[in-house]
This record gives structure tokens, sequence and C-alpha cells, in this order.
């Protein structure tokens, strides 16, 4: 989403898209999605007159969001409460993701909007059950998928383990989906340890996340002893172990170990 505007005397909101498609969405209530419709650019100036809205000003402007949320801070939080109301609520849905054991309610509008790999495959009926309006989702497990739907409605990123966060960053980088790809590396940055440092460099190495991998590769040469010990290390392939020592001893990155 590019741009939001609030209507203040209508449950309404008007947003746009990176692909410039401008929708209207309409509320029955707190949480209940009514209606989402496309508006056509030459009608959309009329609409905004008719609602009352500014078009100068929306409540969420990516290009200036740090000001925007400053001046709107109350409409915006109505706007992500409405959202995350809604998110995996069965009423009111019109698609059903089947994952694992567990089964996701959600809008089409609101995911095509919100992801353009998601956008892909409803146009193109990619793994869907047009019979039933489901899509089966066999690569990630429900927790981590559900955490990435809750991030599409509400922008809102779960504290999670360690590993769920490596699993959330594999679908990010799989979906293209860049705010979610950079909060979830920052995230697994922040959360390496000497136990999952080796996994870690492993996943990174395996996306050609090149900030990742140097995060990594830093904390194993800090601490290189503590690593060789961890249970992680046991877990990796030895060709990647190689590797990752050869980096490390190339660019110095081994500082020193513990001696007795």
């Amino acid at each position: 989403v590019n741009k939001i505007w609030a209507s203040i005397s209508h449950d309404v909101l008007v947003a746009t898209n990176s692909f410039g498609n401008l929708y209207s969405i309409t509320w029955k209530g707190p949480g209940i999605l009514l209606s989402i419709s496309q508006i056509n650019f030459p009608s959309a100036g009329k609409y905004f007159t008719d609602l009352g809205m500014v078009m100068q000003e929306p409540v969420y402007d990516e290009r200036s969001v740090d000001i925007i949320i400053k001046e709107n801070a109350d409409v915006l939080n109505e706007w992500r409460g409405r959202f995350n109301a809604a998110f995996n609520k069965k009423e009111g849905s019109d698609i059903t993701f089947i994952v694992g054991e567990g089964i996701i309610y959600a809008h089409r509008a609101i995911l095509s909007i919100q992801s353009s790999y998601l956008n892909a495959i409803f146009n193109n009926d990619w793994k869907e059950n047009s019979e039933n309006n489901q899509v089966i989702i066999k690569e990630y497990s429900y927790p981590t998928y559900l955490r990435f739907m809750r991030f599409l409605y509400t922008g809102n990123l779960e504290i999670s383990s360690h590993e769920s966060t490596l699993e959330l960053l594999k679908l990010a980088h799989e979906y293209v989906e860049k705010p979610l790809l950079d909060l979830c590396k920052n995230m697994v940055i922040q959360g390496l340890t000497v136990e999952n440092a080796f996994s870690t460099y492993s996943v990174a190495n395996l996306l050609g996340l090149e900030d990742v991998r140097q995060a990594c590769k830093g904390l194993i040469g800090r601490n290189l002893e503590d690593v060789i010990l961890s249970d992680d290390i046991f877990n990796q392939d030895e060709a990647l172990l190689l590797r990752c020592m050869r980096d490390m001893v190339c660019s110095k990155d081994i500082v020193g170990h513990k001696g007795n």
C-alpha cells in the first residue's frame, strides 16, 4: 500500500497500491468487512469529495511515513485495529488457506493489495481450488504462515523463536516481500547466538543474504571455540562448514580463541 485515506464521517478507507490501483474499503462494524471495490481514477475526485476526504493529506504515505504517523496516529491505529479484527475471521472472508492442519481465513482484495506474490497466485489460479476458494500451502508451517498473514493485515511482526523467524525469512525471500524480509533479517541478526550461528549462516548462504552471512561470520569468529562445541555445528553440511571457515580466515574474522 502506497497511500491510505480515511473518512471522518463514514466507515471507509481508500488505498492505492504499487500497481497504481485505487480501492474503496467499507466496514459493517468493528472487524467486519462489508465490501472492497476498485475505483476508477477519473471518478476518484468526486468519490473523495462525497466522503469529505482530502486527497492531498492521506493518513498514511510511504514517502513521508514518519511525519504522517505522528500527525495521524489515532486514525492509523484505528485502521490497524480494524484490519487486525478482520484478520483470520471467517465472517466476511472469501478465501481460505490450508496450512498443514490449520486454516487461515482471509480476503482476496486485501492480500492482492498487500502482496504482489499472492496477487499473482489469485490471477493465475496457482495451487488454488476454485470450487471452494482454498489455497493449499505445503512449504511452510502453520505458525509461520499465520505470522506472515498477520503482517500483511496489520504491518506488525510478532516476536517468535529464532527458528521460526528463519522460516519466515525464507518465506519473505521467496515471496519477494522486502519490508518483511528486512524486518526478519534484523530479528535474525539480533537473535544470533553461538547455538544458532552456523544454522543461520547456512540459511543466509542459501538465500544469498550477505548482511546476515557477514553477521554470522563475525559472531563465529569472535566465539569460535564455543561455536565448535555447540550442538548446532553437528547438524551442518561439512562443505558449508569448510567454506565458512575459509571465508573467515580470508577476511580475518577469527580473532582468537579461549586459552586453557
